[in-house]
């Protein structure tokens, strides 16, 4: 929302003179992916740069991780979904190696949401993974979209019968009503 966005980048600038600090790094984070959310994808994907460098040099390996995410989904929206992807990927990779199951299960969500457009059967796989890895942790929260992403692509590759007992699934279960509407 711009309210957040006003928030963090207001926290940013304050204490600019502690950026080096990991929570002011990840602060940083957060405000890229606040900027994404509120449909600011260049300056999303500046301030993810500058936040990524300085993670890593920090090694901040959570932030580096999630930043990739949200940069490369800024990417892939802005007309450059090849290294989008790549950056998706990467934050991914070390989002599982790192043992981060929500940064992981992100990952997958907007991998198959951005490959859903160039590679159906790419973006299938990657909700199909992104499902059960979402369902072994109990992460919850990223199933409905998951799903959403896994039909829509299937409406792309014929695996209607796989989605549809998913989907079946995920209505029997308890929603609140917001998670429904996704």
């Amino acid at each position: 929302s711009r309210e957040a966005v006003t928030m963090l980048d207001t926290a940013r600038t304050e204490f600019n003179d502690l950026m080096a600090e990991p929570a002011l790094i990840a602060l940083g984070g957060q405000l890229a992916r606040a900027l994404f959310m509120s449909d600011e994808n260049r300056r999303a994907i500046e301030v993810a740069e500058a936040v990524l460098e300085a993670a890593e040099h920090a090694d901040v390996l959570a932030v580096v991780a999630d930043t990739l995410v949200t940069k490369g989904t800024a990417l892939a929206i802005e007309g450059r979904p090849i290294e989008g992807l790549g950056a998706i990927v990467a934050g991914r990779d070390l989002a599982e190696a790192q043992g981060l199951g929500s940064t992981v299960v992100r990952a997958d969500i907007n991998r198959s949401f951005v490959a859903n457009l160039r590679d159906p059967r790419a973006a299938y796989e990657t909700a199909r993974i992104g499902l059960a890895y979402a369902q072994r942790l109990g992460l919850r929260q990223g199933i409905p979209f998951l799903v959403g992403n896994l039909s829509e692509a299937a409406l792309h590759t014929g695996d209607w019968s796989p989605a549809l007992t998913e989907l079946r699934a995920a209505l029997a279960q308890d929603w609140e009503p917001t998670d429904r509407v996704t």
